[in-house]
């Protein structure tokens, strides 16, 4: 980063994340992506929504895969549709099963299907974390040097 700053103010610099830890658990992390896809596209209705889904066919599909009550479940609809739109987007549902709170959501799993068997343990969400944070750091320093960062997997 302050090579490139020292060189060529206006230039970049490319990093690889692969860099920043073990690739194993960046493709766990990747598949984890893939996984929580899959699963809200089971709770999608067969005639396709473009990637919403009814409060009400959230709810039926969360209770068939999910051991819940219904004031968590409440709560979990509230957390996705703050507005009361009355749908569920991908979106929200991607940003509420994050890897590090993946566990939360997959211990209540009525049976292992793969989204469970990519939950991160505890010591790989200290691992992401620590990741996480060596990102921040970098893109920080970017950001004050001026220099325009480009990562790559």
């Amino acid at each position: 980063i302050h090579s490139v700053h020292d060189v060529s103010p206006v230039g970049f610099a490319a990093l690889k994340v692969t860099a920043l830890g073990n690739p194993e658990l960046l493709e766990r992390m990747s598949t984890m992506i893939v996984e929580v896809k899959n699963l809200f596209a089971k709770f999608q209705p067969e005639n396709g929504s473009g990637g919403l889904i009814s409060r009400e066919e959230f709810a039926q599909c969360y209770r068939q895969h999910f051991h819940v009550d219904a004031d968590h479940l409440e709560a979990v609809i509230e957390s996705l549709d703050p507005n009361d739109t009355g749908v569920v987007d991908f979106i929200s549902f991607a940003e509420m099963l994050t890897p590090y709170n993946l566990p939360s959501f997959t211990f209540k799993c009525k049976s292992i299907g793969p989204l469970a068997r990519v939950t991160p343990s505890s010591d790989e969400i200290v691992l992401m974390k620590r990741m996480s944070e060596r990102l921040h750091t970098l893109a920080a320093d970017a950001a004050l040097n001026g220099t325009r960062l480009l990562i790559d997997a």
